[in-house]
């Protein structure tokens, strides 16, 4: 008998060792002998349970937690697998009444609090949530995630100084926390606790065997917390960053901005000597990071584009004597030719650069006519070609195509492929879309032109990540308080109505799991650098199509999701084309909507009207001539101290959808909340990207916890008209529980 147990507690240690070292399917195979030999063996019985969970096999673990109750009814760990188990089917209810059962067997589980206080997050009782974080604490002071649990909770309610505590306490439980790092960056709201983020993100990036992971969400985090003063540390990070491949590098480039302003002295300089210029070439021609900012983002800082202007004319010129440049004044010409193609040549130009890139042209026609293989010297007038204008837009770029592709330097075939290539391979793709219905309205014709010259967003990275969350959690994490609705759980239908060059199409394909996308554009030229751009992230459950929002029933399908940001605005009668849309939702179907904000626009529309009064015409030359007057402030510093800092300022199709627009319409929001009521749509929460905007929020209106009360909404944003710079950017879905706003 003896020699039997002896047996089964060696076979035990051996499964527990295997378990441990991640290897399930031996460990599995050995408790299942113990369970076969002793079927009364609840710690045999419980780990199987505990290893099938693991396994994804739902229905086998919780066989095994039953024959576990069945033998010992109080066994508190049971509970919290059969807690697991409901809360993977979705059945909270369930999944919460385990975990209290836990909790109530073993009363010193700080587990089984933690569970508790998720599940009731996962409900919106935030409050309960809270004690039971505490109360896993009390029990059990180390206990990371619950420190960090609780300041994601303290975080949705806008208590930021919490849940900085809270973030700051798990990190200094684990330092390579990333979710509770991630959160701590979140909540910085002052520039000490800025200094303290970038410690523990030092602390991190030593300590992790691959920090990517915490580089990834260091430079989401860029976008929140604010300049940064200059220091060497922080230069070198941000080159590591630039470095990492699928992902969006513009979240880096405020920061760098700053860092490389500071660096340089920089801030507020227009106006630099010959001198002054020549040595700045030279010194960011050795600077690493100043080089990936150029060719890697499109720059939106109005004090770097006086630079980059004064340093193209200083070269351009300059160039007239090859043997005069030094290696720094070539890699600065190149970087150039990279950012003037990112802001597609925005940068204004004088009659006498004119005069110099006339005759610049005529020397590259001549060495490039009858050429064989490209010359060192050629590749050199290319680039400083490229500081002005795209090489497809020359008439002799036929030529430059023809050439053998591998007798370039690597740079410049990889400039080759953005400002000729790509643009050929984009002409081709516009041969084979998909059309739905016909393009009648003659407003849409209007916008369809100007998307076509123009096509937005631009935009040139975007971030390849795993989809970590199903759709339901995926929602829950835009919106807190929000229940989505069941058939979030099984393959979905999005509809991204108005999906311009594809970046928010791809985004969604990236994000909802199991989810078939349909993407409908009016422009070709739009939909054609989608495709191509679908193309390099190797996404394929996209469908692009040509075609107006107005036809979009020819789809002849309803969809579970449809996206439409900043598409509606643009419309003759936004209110038809939104009922259409509405009529392709499923039951309960949701909705993401974009739209201008009247009070937030102002600054645009005072800028239109100028446009008008003068007839400006939205040519690329006129509206970068009419920019330069703005920066010059021509027409007051109120107007240019706002356009400046507006990512859409600095590039030229992004410009025209800014200010040169053939059609907009804006909202207030009473006139929203009618609009929602008429179309019998239930207003679920607005998608905030500054947080900030939310705890400002709940401190004006603390009784509406959910955030969605539109008449205090009104009321917060005529006391801070800038909130909704951007768009009102919401979720609705069908069903009308507004409250009424007049």
């Amino acid at each position: 008998m003896n020699d039997d147990k002896n047996e089964i507690d060696i076979m035990k240690s051996s499964a527990l060792a295997l378990m441990q070292d991640n290897r399930l399917a031996e460990a599995q195979e050995l408790y299942s002998k113990v369970a076969t030999i002793c079927p009364g063996d609840v710690d045999a019985l419980y780990m199987l349970s505990s290893i099938y969970g693991k396994l994804g096999r739902i229905d086998d673990a919780e066989i095994f937690c039953r024959r576990v109750l069945a033998l010992q009814h109080d066994h508190g760990d049971t509970y919290i697998n059969l807690g697991h188990i409901y809360s993977r089917r979705g059945n909270y209810e369930e999944a919460l009444s385990n975990y209290k059962m836990a909790a109530r067997y073993t009363p010193d589980s700080a587990t089984a609090h933690f569970y508790i206080g998720n599940i009731l997050n996962v409900q919106g009782q935030q409050e309960a949530a809270i004690e039971n974080y505490q109360q896993a604490i009390r029990l059990s002071p180390t206990h990371a995630d619950a420190h960090n649990n609780l300041g994601t909770t303290y975080l949705r309610r806008g208590n930021f100084n919490e849940a900085f505590s809270c973030y700051e306490k798990a990190l200094d439980i684990n330092p390579l926390y990333l979710t509770a790092l991630n959160g701590l960056a979140q909540t910085c709201q002052s520039a000490t606790q800025r200094e303290k983020y970038l410690e523990y993100y030092r602390l991190a990036i030593a300590r992790s065997p691959d920090p990517t992971e915490a580089r990834s969400g260091f430079i989401k985090a860029l976008r929140t917390i604010g300049p940064v003063k200059y220091v060497p540390w922080l230069d070198e990070e941000l080159q590591k960053c630039f470095l990492i491949p699928d992902i969006e590098y513009k979240p880096l480039a405020f920061a760098t901005a700053h860092l490389l302003k500071g660096k340089y002295g920089l801030e507020g300089k227009s106006n630099l000597s010959q001198k002054e210029t020549q040595a700045l070439t030279e010194q960011i021609g050795s600077d690493e990071l100043f080089i990936m900012y150029m060719e890697k983002v499109i720059n939106t800082d109005a004090d770097l584009e006086s630079l980059f202007i004064t340093l193209r004319r200083t070269l351009l010129f300059k160039s007239n004597q090859i043997r005069t440049l030094s290696q720094q004044d070539v890699r600065v010409i190149a970087a150039l030719a990279f950012q003037c193609f990112n802001t597609e040549h925005i940068f204004v130009v004088d009659a006498e650069e004119e005069i110099r890139l006339a005759d610049l042209k005529n020397a590259i026609q001549q060495q490039i006519s009858g050429a064989s293989i490209p010359s060192e010297y050629l590749e050199y007038m290319l680039f400083i070609l490229g500081m002005y204008e795209d090489l497809h837009s020359v008439a002799w770029s036929g030529l430059i195509a023809s050439l053998p592709i591998r007798a370039w330097s690597k740079q410049f075939r990889s400039y080759l492929e953005l400002s000729l290539f790509n643009y050929l391979e984009e002409q081709q793709i516009k041969e084979d879309i998909e059309t739905v219905g016909t393009i009648k309205d003659q407003t849409t014709q209007l916008v369809q032109s100007q998307y076509e010259l123009n096509p937005y967003p631009r935009w040139l990275s975007i971030s390849k990540k795993k989809k970590e969350k199903d759709n339901a959690k995926l929602l829950k994490s835009i919106i807190p308080h929000f229940n989505p609705p069941q058939f979030l759980k099984g393959p979905i239908s999005v509809l991204i109505a108005g999906c311009g060059t594809g970046q928010q199409a791809i985004r969604a394909a990236l994000a909802y799991r199991n989810a078939e996308i349909t993407a409908i554009d009016i422009s070709s030229s739009s939909l054609a650098y989608a495709i191509r751009m679908a193309h390099k992230y190797a996404v394929k459950n996209i469908k692009f199509m040509q075609g107006d929002i107005l036809e979009s029933a020819e789809l002849k399908r309803r969809f579970h999701i449809i996206e439409c940001g900043g598409v509606l605005h643009h419309m003759k009668d936004p209110l038809a084309g939104w009922k259409v849309l509405t009529g392709l939702l499923v039951k309960d179907g949701l909705m993401r909507i974009g739209l201008y904000s009247e009070l937030a626009r102002k600054p645009i529309v005072a800028t239109r009207e100028i446009i008008e009064k003068e007839a400006v015409t939205p040519d690329s030359t006129s509206i970068r001539n009419f920019r330069a007057r703005i920066i010059r402030r021509e027409f007051g510093d109120i107007l240019y101290g706002t356009l400046r800092y507006l990512d859409d300022f600095y590039s030229t199709s992004e410009c025209r959808d800014l200010l040169f627009h053939y059609q907009e319409h804006r909202y207030t929001l009473p006139q929203l909340a009618r609009t929602l009521n008429e179309l019998n749509l239930e207003f679920i929460g607005f998608e905030l990207k500054d947080i900030g905007i939310a705890r400002l929020y709940r401190e004006y209106f603390p009784e509406d916890k959910d955030m969605r009360d539109l008449a205090l909404w009104d009321r917060f944003e005529n006391l801070y008209p800038t909130s909704f710079m951007d768009m009102y950017n919401f979720w609705c879905k069908n069903g009308q529980k507004n409250r009424p706003v007049r």
